[in-house]
Order: structure tokens, then sequence, then C-alpha cells
């Protein structure tokens, strides 16, 4: 089972190169791929953590290689998706500074240097959802074709890149005054 858990995580890693190409070949177009490309990453995240609890495999490393994985499969897409004018630059700009400090408190954490130790943040998590979904959405307006929801799509990604940035300011803050708050959202 660790190992259908791990399975699971490759795939998105596997789907990376392959989601962002699509993305960029079916702009203009009506194309099924990227949210077949898409489905397949999200339900790939979707069983990856409940296979490894399911079997007691769960572990710290796990969730690095999960959150990593993610990352690697949503940042290209949303670098094509903001070169193609679908979001703004913002997000995948906030949400890849976001992920590199999540990973540098992790890192500052870690004992002894040689290991991480991530803490996340409830804002962190919301935005890291919302990068899923926005992605998602986006690949679905690529099978619909041109649509009147591009400019609510754009609007939506630009409050999921806001969120983003306000992950980058709560873990700035969370590292300059060496204590840990988070924000808790209402």
């Amino acid at each position: 089972m660790r190992r259908a858990a791990d399975l699971c995580t490759w795939l998105r890693v596997a789907l990376a190169a392959p989601f962002a190409w699509a993305v960029f070949a079916a702009d203009g177009a009506p194309a099924l791929l990227p949210l077949a490309i898409y489905a397949a990453a999200a339900a790939s995240d979707f069983a990856d953590g409940r296979l490894a609890r399911a079997v007691g495999t769960a572990s710290a490393r796990g969730r690095l290689f999960d959150h990593g994985a993610d990352a690697l499969f949503l940042f290209p897409a949303l670098i094509v998706m903001a070169a193609l004018g679908r979001v703004p630059v913002l997000l995948p700009a906030a949400a890849t500074v976001a992920f590199g400090l999540y990973l540098a408190d992790g890192r500052r954490r870690g004992t002894a240097g040689a290991s991480l130790e991530l803490a996340p943040s409830q804002v962190g998590a919301v935005a890291g959802v919302a990068n899923y979904v926005v992605a998602g959405v986006v690949a679905a307006t690529l099978w619909l074709g041109p649509s009147r929801l591009d400019g609510a799509v754009w609007t939506a990604a630009l409050l999921v890149a806001l969120a983003n940035a306000a992950a980058v300011v709560e873990r700035v803050l969370r590292v300059a005054g060496g204590a840990r708050p988070e924000v808790r959202l209402p």
C-alpha cells in the first residue's frame, strides 16, 4: 500500500510537463486533454495521503514529497496560464514565493539543519488548495473554449494570488518574529 501512495505522488510529478504543455497547446481551441490530465493529477493527490494513512505509513518525508509534487505539477502550468493571460502573473509568482518560504522555514526549524520540519499555516493551506482549484477551472475553460467566464476566472485567480501573498506575509512575519503566530481564517 505504501508503494501505491508513492506511485500516486509520482504520477503528479510525471504529469507536470504534459499538463503545462497541454495548457499551452490548447489555448484558443477547445481541448479535453488539459482537463483529463488535471483530473488524473487531482485524483492522485486525493488518494496518496489517504493510502499512506490507511496502512500507517504516513510520514513527514511523504508529506514533503506530496507537497513537492503538488508544486511541481502546478507551478509550470500556472506560469503558462499567466503567459497566456488566463491568470494574473501575480498568481504563479506569489504561489512560488509562498512555497519557497514554506520550505525555507521548514529547513530553519529542522533539527541539526539536516531535515525539514514543515509548519503549515491555515492561510497557506487554503491558498494551496485554491491554486489547485484555479488550475482545474482554467483546464475546464480550455475544454469549453472561449467563454464569458474567462474574466471571472481571471478575477478569481487574482483573489487566489492575494491569498498566496497573504501566506508570504504571514510566513515572513513568523520567521522575522521568531515566534510561530498563525493567522486564523474566520
